[in-house]
């Protein structure tokens, strides 16, 4: 079979999406699902990605209305993906003009993608910057049952020599994801790579994703922002997580005085991204640019 793709990033955070026939979907799943490790290798054998995104159009479903799987590099399954979904909708709205306004009649650039049974509503945002920017309606931060239990466990798990956490949290965005703060002088790029694949691998949870951060007060020249590195089920450390900076903003922001209308900023070794939240159980809004690489075919 002959995948038609493109390459894109978000925060250089990259994907390979494809689109595939809807009456052999399922076929190209399980296929892709297969060889989406080489595919993804770097080591000179693949394309080299963080993931691939999948994606269907049903003969009866709206033109704006798209099916998507989401696969990390290791070939499982992701229920939720804000770089990833910013990138495929970067390229929908590139890829058909149709989409836009203008040739639909609607009030704003806005389409639907369906991911784990989800609706991700996607929307396309022109200013005055040097590039479009995609936001994505990542939905509600959610819970378990076995949270406290889970937050337990983590020192558990980390080395004696590690610095000590300021706190630790744990939230679902679709996937779980464990944030831990720190103080500023903590060397987060280090301690990663320490502990990431240790509170991954040791936590009794399918594959959490593993945040660093830290919190920069507000001063007169910049609002409040927090750092941020990941250490990613089925990827391992990536340049940028969008979940996972929607997660922390919703988790650490002081709502007492936020202005919904002020974006919340994270920024990743790969770049920031806006989120914009009204309080903590509010629904997410993850906003950043998204950059087409290249484009090619390979035989599956």
């Amino acid at each position: 079979m002959i995948f038609k793709f493109q390459k894109w990033h978000g925060c250089t955070n990259d994907f390979i999406l494809g689109k595939v026939p809807y009456a052999s979907w399922d076929t190209w799943k399980d296929s892709m699902q297969q060889c989406t490790s080489q595919i993804c290798s770097r080591s000179g054998n693949g394309i080299g990605a963080d993931g691939i995104l999948l994606y269907t159009q049903k003969p009866d479903a709206p033109e704006t209305s798209f099916e998507a799987l989401i696969l990390n590099s290791d070939g499982s399954i992701a229920q939720n993906c804000g770089n990833g979904l910013r990138c495929l909708a970067a390229h929908l709205f590139a890829d058909d003009p149709r989409l836009l306004n203008k040739m639909l009649g609607r009030d704003q650039n806005t389409i639907s993608i369906h991911t784990a049974g989800i609706e991700r509503i996607c929307s396309l945002y022109r200013s005055d910057r040097e590039q479009d920017h995609i936001q994505i309606m990542m939905g509600h931060l959610g819970n378990s049952s076995q949270d406290q239990e889970i937050l337990q466990l983590v020192n558990t798990q980390m080395p004696d020599t590690a610095p000590q956490a300021l706190a630790t949290h744990l939230g679902w965005l679709g996937n779980p994801h464990l944030v831990l703060e720190y103080s500023t002088d903590t060397p987060l790029h280090q301690l990663i790579h320490t502990i990431g694949p240790r509170l991954q691998e040791g936590l009794p949870i399918d594959g959490v994703n593993v945040h660093l951060v830290i919190r920069h007060e507000e001063s007169i020249q910049n609002p409040e922002y927090f750092e941020m590195v990941s250490w990613e089920r089925g990827a391992g450390f990536t340049q940028a997580c969008g979940s996972g900076a929607s997660v922390t903003a919703a988790l650490l922001t002081d709502f007492t005085f936020h202005d919904p209308e002020t974006p919340i900023l994270v920024h990743m070794p790969g770049g920031k991204v806006e989120i914009y939240i009204d309080e903590p159980d509010g629904p997410i809004l993850l906003r950043g640019p998204a950059t087409k690489v290249f484009e090619g075919q390979i035989n599956i």
